[in-house]
């Protein structure tokens, strides 16, 4: 806690600068020259000088730097008078002249030291020359106040009178009281016999109510004959030209602030160069500072991108600041979970571009729910999101920043070099996203929610759920736990439509399970023989229409078995020689084998491409032979009516023994009009028809095979399924056979 203490300005989450030593601009030879400059200023009548700039651009750092230069090189008599309404609250008025009023009062006992009984009440007794002063303020507020209130306020000298002691009434002011005109004319003189000087800054102007900023000018303007004052005005152009127009109902308010000030100065923006620069080094100083080391050459090398391409929108000091504080705000919390690099870009884009970065956390949102195949987008959805990234493109003033193409080097799915040709939620393959996954990228799937929202995303689980999966995995022990954990997954809802267990397949990907040794692969590969059998029975209850081959169970043991055989490959073939054998899944493992088979045209099947083949022809053909061994038993045999689905099984089995084995066992199972029944039950297909949605049907041409007469078995179904009395499945047996089309 207290080292992120230190990480903060202690002056100021956006503190100006105050001294030379801060700077990182050149302020300080800016402020050492306006500073000599507004010294020399003839003084026979009132300066004013307006230092112009931006929101942010740094003109209270400049203001604090002439400041220090002024109290420096001034002589005695002259008196800085910094006042700030924006932050007092309190009329300009008052602000200005009860401290010149302060001031005479000081200068005119110091040199005429009161006598007698003077002497003695001067605690409580005005000058006539300060008094002069606290009338003509009077005169120039657009609010009357009560003197003693006015003594309460300007002086330290008389300050403890104003809860008790009225010594000037109202009525005294009104007997006394000199026009305007006049009393200007005596404080000139006053102001010159005493030779004192005055230089009133005021900073914050644009940050006035438009009402509070007449009123500054109206102050200005009642000075403007006063000889010896010189007033320092720090304000946004644009700002409070709006404002002066909108209070004073003129059109011009450029023409009326040319009437006010004399001389302005234009506050000159940094060096683009320098802005990106002072972000990028104190980027990688808040690196060090929380991790203990500086960042590695390769984030060295993506900061610079990062901060040349996108830091190059940056136009004022206090955009780094915001920037730089979000960063020492979210990172130490995030660290473990974000590439920092990639958390520095967000940081720029919010500050430069917001639209951009909301258009981001948007597009990320819902490309998260279409990579994990939770939903999809319209193309009228798809098309909002392509107009909003050009026009959000469209406000980099830097040419790179405003590249799709630079762009989609940290935002993935996005292509095209120009609007017309840009697309959007493109995928990408698995490599890349195990690549973005590794490096906590904002890319990820499973990282891109802590960049927003200080937590995982919720669709998504993160990579230490895999880490201790792989662990559990490689315990021969933990193969119970290990299967509990994972069948479980079925059963609890992990996203808007799939479960965690989809979620946990479809992140087994080549490049998260390279990572793993051989015994963590050979556990999970374990866990799909034995168990995958019962993961297609809870998914068909949940399901009546689930189809396994969808889950790609298939691919990820692939996966996992070419891993193996990368560490050892004589291991992996005898782990295989076990498992389909003793595999508690013999209706998943037969068709596993069957694609195995199929690579090498085992089934004369046209060979798809042998290169890709997961094992050799010869282990195959090995496999293969012990596997049918295991398929022609009859304690297997006697399971196969136990199954809702069996028509895939049959051709697995004829491909790895024969058709007439196959054949034979369908002529003994069909020889009772049940047993056929039960047969044909199991031997449908489920068709998805964009006219009619969802159906099942026996497919007559993949039927047939396995019987002797397969018209006269469809005579003998017409007779059977003929009467009123049929049972639900049997009601449904007769529909799918008429709905062979």
């Amino acid at each position: 806690m207290k080292i992120l203490r230190q990480l903060w300005n202690q002056k100021g989450l956006d503190a100006a600068v105050e001294d030379v030593p801060e700077d990182r601009y050149g302020f300080g030879n800016i402020a050492e020259n306006i500073s000599r400059s507004i010294l020399t200023l003839p003084l026979e009548a009132s300066n004013v000088v307006g230092i112009e700039g931006a929101w942010g651009s740094g003109k209270t750092s400049l203001l604090n730097l002439i400041l220090r230069n002024l109290a420096l090189k001034k002589d005695a008599h002259t008196h800085v008078l910094h006042i700030s309404p924006w932050l007092s609250g309190g009329s300009p008025v008052e602000a200005l002249f009860l401290p010149v009023a302060t001031v005479i009062q000081q200068e005119m006992e110091i040199r005429y030291p009161p006598k007698g009984f003077k002497k003695l009440w001067r605690k409580y007794l005005l000058s006539p020359e300060a008094q002069k002063v606290i009338e003509y303020a009077q005169d120039t507020s657009s609010r009357v106040l009560p003197l003693v209130q006015y003594i309460g306020q300007f002086s330290s000298i008389i300050n403890w009178i104003a809860g008790g002691i009225k010594v000037f009434s109202d009525s005294r002011l009104a007997v006394d009281q000199k026009t305007t005109t006049k009393l200007r004319a005596e404080i000139a003189g006053q102001l010159v016999s005493l030779d004192l000087k005055f230089i009133v800054v005021m900073d914050d102007l644009d940050r006035l109510e438009p009402s509070q900023v007449a009123e500054v000018f109206r102050l200005v303007r009642a000075v403007a004959d006063l000889p010896r004052f010189t007033h320092i005005l720090c304000y946004d152009r644009q700002i409070i030209t709006h404002a002066v127009e909108h209070a004073l109902n003129i059109e011009d308010g450029s023409r009326y602030l040319q009437k006010i000030i004399q001389l302005s100065f234009k506050l000159p923006r940094p060096e683009a160069f320098d802005l990106r620069n002072e972000f990028r080094q104190r980027a990688e100083a808040l690196y060090q500072q929380i991790n203990n080391q500086p960042p590695d050459s390769g984030m060295v090398r993506d900061l610079i991108a990062v901060t040349d391409t996108y830091g190059a929108a940056l136009s004022t000091p206090r955009e780094i600041h915001q920037a730089i504080n979000s960063l020492i705000f979210l990172y130490p919390g995030m660290r473990d979970f974000v590439y920092f690099p990639d958390l520095c870009l967000l940081q720029l884009i919010r500050v430069t571009n917001p639209a951009l970065y909301d258009w981001t956390e948007h597009y990320l949102t819902e490309r998260s729910v279409i990579e994990t195949g939770q939903g999809m987008l319209s193309d009228g959805e798809k098309a909002d999101f392509r107009e909003g990234l050009i026009r959000c493109m469209k406000t980099f003033r830097a040419s790179n920043a405003d590249s799709f193409l630079t762009l989609a080097d940290w935002i993935p799915g996005i292509s095209g070099h120009n609007d017309e040709y840009l697309n959007l939620f493109e995928p990408v393959s698995e490599d890349f996203r195990h690549i973005q996954t590794t490096g906590k990228r904002l890319s990820s799937l499973t990282h891109w929610r802590y960049y927003f929202a200080f937590s995982s995303p919720q669709n998504v689980l993160p990579p230490e759920f895999f880490r201790q999966l792989f662990e559990q995995a490689g315990v021969s022990e933990k193969q119970q736990q290990l299967s509990e954990l994972l069948l479980s997954k079925i059963n609890s809802v992990g996203s808007l439509s799939g479960t965690w267990f989809e979620h946990i397949l479809s992140r087994l990907t080549p490049g998260l399970i390279r990572e793993r040794n051989f015994e963590e692969c050979a556990g999970l590969v374990h866990f799909f023989f034995d168990h995958t059998d019962e993961v297609s029975t809870r998914f068909s209850i949940r399901n009546p229409w689930f189809s396994l081959r969808e889950m790609a169970i298939n691919e990820v043991v692939r996966h996992l078995l070419k891993h193996m055989q990368d560490i050892d490959e004589t291991r992996t073939i005898t782990l295989m020689e076990k498992l389909i054998v003793t595999g508690a899944s013999p209706f998943w493992i037969a068709d596993f084998m069957r694609d195995l088979i199929w690579e090498h045209g085992l089934a004369q099947n046209a060979v798809p491409s042998p290169s890709d083949a997961l094992f050799s022809r010869d282990i195959t053909e090995r496999l293969r032979d012990r596997f049918a061994e295991r398929m022609n038993q009859p304690e297997l045999q006697q399971q196969l009516l136990l199954r809702k689905s069996l028509l895939g099984y049959l051709y697995a089995w004829r491909d790895m023994s024969s058709g007439e084995t196959v054949k034979q066992w369908v002529r003994e199972v069909t020889t009772t009009d049940e047993g056929l029944v039960n047969l044909l039950i199991r031997l449908q297909t489920s068709v998805f028809s964009s006219h009619r949605g969802a159906y099942r049907r026996i497919a007559r041409d993949q039927v047939s095979p396995f019987f002797d007469d397969w018209p006269a078995v469809e005579e003998k179904l017409k007779v059977m399924l003929s009467g009123n009395e049929l049972t639900p499945e049997q009601e449904a047996l007769k529909t799918a056979l008429e709905n062979d089309d």
